[in-house]
């Protein structure tokens, strides 16, 4: 999401590749499935390094692509290395699996009483980014809010009562297309509120 809506040849309206949604996808997926592989070849504490230092590393790469600071990947890049650096020194898993119920809980939260205030905050973190009438903005706060908040209580849910390989698994082979699929989801309906007339 990375460009706006434009005018595009002859006064066509364009719309914004879907592009970079999926990079960013891509930005997110890619530590867990090192994770994956770290975890099923070696052991939880190799795996737990592993992510520690994916998640620097796109979140550079983020920066480097996007040509700003990334605060909110940077944020989650934090928590990241408190969680996992916490398990590795402590040797306790429990700190890296609760990390995605602390991230998705926070930023579910900020989202969901930023709408409630009227100043969805989605729509200046990602200005510049995409291009939304008010009631998009709104809309899609409460929607993403709600997946995070969901996210938080299925991560706590699950790693409170399954096993440690199977909260693993979860990552991966749920996590991901559950992530996919909200986009392929939203996308119809943020297409439905783009400024100057954009449609789908």
């Amino acid at each position: 999401m990375s460009e706006t809506l434009a005018e595009g040849p002859g006064g066509e309206k364009s719309h914004p590749p879907v592009g970079p949604i999926f990079r960013r996808i891509g930005f997110e997926a890619a530590p867990l499935l090192l994770f994956f592989i770290g975890y099923k070849y070696y052991d939880f504490m190799t795996a737990t390094a592993i992510f520690i230092a994916a998640v620097v590393a796109v979140t550079g790469l983020s920066w480097f692509l996007d040509g700003r600071f990334p605060v909110l990947p940077a944020f989650s890049c934090a928590i990241a290395l408190a969680t996992g650096g916490l398990t590795l020194v402590l040797e306790d898993e429990t700190f890296i699996m609760v990390r995605p119920t602390i991230i998705n809980g926070l930023y579910g939260l900020v989202i969901l009483t930023s709408v409630l205030v009227g100043r969805p905050l989605l729509a200046y973190v990602m200005k510049g980014a995409l291009e939304l009438d008010d009631a998009g903005w709104r809309g899609l706060s409460w929607m993403l809010a709600l997946y995070l908040l969901f996210l938080a209580g299925l991560n706590e849910a699950i790693w409170r009562t399954q096993s440690t390989e199977l909260w693993v698994d979860f990552k991966v082979f749920a996590l991901i297309p559950l992530n996919i699929l909200f986009v392929l989801i939203l996308w119809p309906y943020a297409k439905r509120h783009f400024r100057n007339g954009g449609q789908a």
